[in-house]
């Protein structure tokens, strides 16, 4: 077994093979890191005709999770600074849906939005999620926006008035071709929601979708990996392919004001009102201004609008001579205990009944921060982008006791008072290493390489959390072979030091590796390993460059006298 440095980064291999290996991947990591474009990251914005629940909860934290990862991909953590990040939610507050649910609720519309609007902004709150840009549809600046678009569009020639016929749902908002719809027995039924469609003949300014089919093709093609999983990619194929290629394709982008009369006014035709989806999707680019031309743009959406964002989005950006989205991550919906949420199930869980459960699950002793922070894993550790995820009460408490016992129980081995009585930087001798060291040392650099596979083309944060946590057993297992505890009596001091530094590097590159999962609680490890926010170097520190061992050097400053108490376990 040969041991070698590269970069300052201790690599070890059975052979120099191995180290060539590790040396390209490192290399082509770090080439990938080099970018300073910033970064748009966003979330669908949510229709107010309801109460928040906990799928949009996800879509959130989904968002939030992928913001903070890249924030630490270009050295710029977003609890320090934000130099690379521009993140959006919001609500989405027109059409007819929403004119409904005002009445049913005896509320003026503008004041029934306010109201909802307000609550899914307080859930993101409460649940930390660091957005930049909180986006209203019923917004000024959003208003205005959308009007300019569409002078831009009509002036380009790409709108023109018509007349619409088609299959219409009022659930969804949409129309649906004779081809699409579901007939059952008299009923005609909507292919997304189910609901019951009627046909509908209207006067209508219209987009020419017919238009840019070729090139949304061409785009696809082109960039297999935009649309993710693979599932949703082939998915959207197929609908592109079942669409016809004449201006019977073309897209209703108007209603009737005598249909809907809650929406934002046509340009010089105020008897119509801009369709609600045309409207919602401007918001993208109301929050993104200049910033859309020139950045990673990254859409997390759920896939009940996947026509939406991967059709009718790209065609209206390509006839905006705007660039496409670089990455669109589709997600599932999320059961609650193997059961498919529904009103009329009464099962719609809303957020703050999730982390009521939780504490049911997991001990009453947990803070209500605690029980927000083990949701947020828990949603991460069991998302199925590609399949519906199920919210278990069997499976929580399995999930919460694993952090206590795979990282807080690695944490208070080797630093509780007994093993570490006083505070003391801790060195490594990186000219030898151990045989029983390796294994952990070789895995952990490796695993820079492997969360980037799962972040960036896999999109599956369930594979991320397991890399990281297959490391930290791999050094819970080293730590029970080398049973530190015995040198101890033995007198043995600087073979400790080497297993805290082994412990200390493990724990280091696990914070930044899971620092976008749990924030808060991973910047308290990373304080106790390197120092205070004001003693370290928060661009190297809090780089992800610096997943790999020895990568902040072969001292480690532990100041500290307790280790934090990261995860309570029931």
């Amino acid at each position: 077994m040969a041991t070698y440095v590269f970069s300052g980064i201790l690599c070890i291999g059975y052979k120099k093979s191995m180290l060539r290996h590790t040396t390209k991947a490192l290399s082509r990591v770090t080439q990938q890191l080099r970018y300073t474009q910033k970064n748009i990251i966003t979330t669908p914005i949510f229709y107010v005709n309801g109460d928040p629940h906990i799928g949009h909860l996800y879509s959130a934290v989904l968002a939030d999770v992928v913001a903070h990862y890249h924030s630490i991909k270009q050295n710029s953590p977003l609890h320090i600074k934000n130099d690379v990040i521009i993140f959006s939610t919001g609500t989405d507050e027109h059409g007819s849906k929403v004119e409904k649910a005002a009445k049913q609720s005896n509320t003026e519309t503008q004041q029934y939005c306010d109201l909802i609007s307000a609550r899914f902004k307080s859930v993101f709150d409460t649940h930390n999620i660091r957005y930049t840009d909180y986006i209203r549809t019923t917004q000024q600046r959003h208003k205005d926006n959308v009007r300019q678009v569409w002078n831009k569009l009509l002036a380009n020639g790409d709108l023109y008035q018509g007349e619409y016929q088609g299959w219409y749902c009022t659930s969804d908002e949409s129309f649906h071709t004779n081809t699409q719809v579901v007939r059952d027995g008299d009923k005609v039924i909507s292919p997304v929601s189910g609901h019951v469609c009627e046909w509908v003949t209207e006067k209508t300014f219209k987009f020419k979708l017919s238009k840019y089919k070729k090139q949304i093709r061409e785009w696809l093609e082109k960039n297999p990996n935009v649309v993710r999983p693979v599932e949703r990619y082939n998915q959207v194929l197929t609908t592109l392919d079942s669409m016809s290629d004449n201006n019977e394709l073309d897209l209703s982008v108007s209603r009737p004001k005598d249909r809907v009369k809650w929406g934002i006014d046509v340009p010089e035709h105020d008897d119509h009102v801009i369709y609600v989806w045309f409207d919602a999707l401007m918001n993208y680019l109301t929050i993104a201004n200049q910033d859309w031309n020139n950045a990673n743009i990254i859409q997390i959406l759920g896939k009940d609008i996947l026509k939406f964002h991967t059709i009718y989005w790209p065609a209206l950006l390509l006839a905006l001579d705007l660039p496409l989205p670089n990455q669109m991550l589709i997600h599932s919906y999320w059961t609650v205990d193997g059961v498919k949420m529904s009103k009329s199930l009464g099962n719609v869980l809303s957020p703050e009944q999730a982390v009521e459960r939780v504490q049911n699950l997991c001990g009453k002793h947990l803070t209500l921060e605690d029980a927000r922070d083990y949701l947020r894993y828990y949603l991460m550790r069991e998302s199925n982008i590609s399949q519906d995820s199920n919210l278990s009460q069997e499976l929580i408490p399995i999930r919460m006791a694993e952090l206590a016992d795979v990282i807080g129980n690695l944490l208070l081995r080797l630093f509780s008072a007994k093993m570490h009585p006083t505070p003391s930087s801790i060195a490594f001798d990186s000219s030898i290493t151990q045989e029983d060291e390796q294994v952990v040392i070789l895995a952990l650099n490796e695993l820079q390489s492997k969360l980037i596979l799962c972040a960036e083309q896999e999109c599956d944060f369930r594979l991320y959390i397991e890399s990281v946590l297959d490391v930290l057993r791999l050094c819970n297992q080293y730590v029970n072979t080398v049973q530190p505890w015995i040198m101890l009596k033995q007198g043995h001091v600087d073979k400790i030091e080497r297993v805290k530094f082994i412990v200390a590097e493990t724990l280091r590159c696990s914070a930044i590796a899971l620092y976008p999962i749990l924030p808060a609680r991973m910047i308290k490890l990373l304080h106790f390993i390197r120092g205070s926010e004001s003693q370290i170097d928060a661009s190297k520190d809090w780089s992800f460059q610096a997943i790999a061992f020895g990568a902040s050097g072969y001292t480690t400053p532990i100041v500290e006298m307790h280790p934090p108490m990261l995860f309570a376990k029931k």
